[in-house]
């Protein structure tokens, strides 16, 4: 990701943010107890969590939904952008720890967001 866009990512992690906001089905009141609507439980995680998912997590929690396309670097990635970008000082023994992960997209994107503490 091009780093002039990077901090513009405050509290964004994925596409479906800004889909969710502007979808105009999501204008009318959602059916009340219909479970097809409930919010999936990746979809109420903060970008923390989504940074420190294990592999296997992600494929659990994301299965039938948008967010696989991102994959699992590709989501992770965004989180670690969106500490950066939010400058969230508690994420800093996070960052740390993702700056050293085997993963250079989750790496890289950590080691910028540290810079940016």
């Amino acid at each position: 990701m091009p780093e002039e866009l990077r901090p513009r990512l405050v509290g964004r992690v994925f596409g479906c943010d800004i889909c969710q906001e502007v979808c105009p089905f999501n204008r009318k009141e959602l059916p009340e107890g219909d479970a097809r609507f409930a919010p999936r439980p990746l979809g109420k995680m903060s970008a923390e969590e989504i940074a420190a998912l294990s592999a296997e997590e992600f494929a659990q929690l994301s299965a039938g939904m948008a967010l696989v396309r991102a994959q699992y670097d590709g989501l992770r990635r965004n989180a670690v952008l969106a500490l950066g970008a939010g400058r969230r000082q508690g994420s800093r023994a996070l960052l740390e720890r993702l700056a050293g992960d085997p993963s250079p997209l989750v790496a890289e994107a950590a080691r910028w967001s540290l810079g940016r503490l």
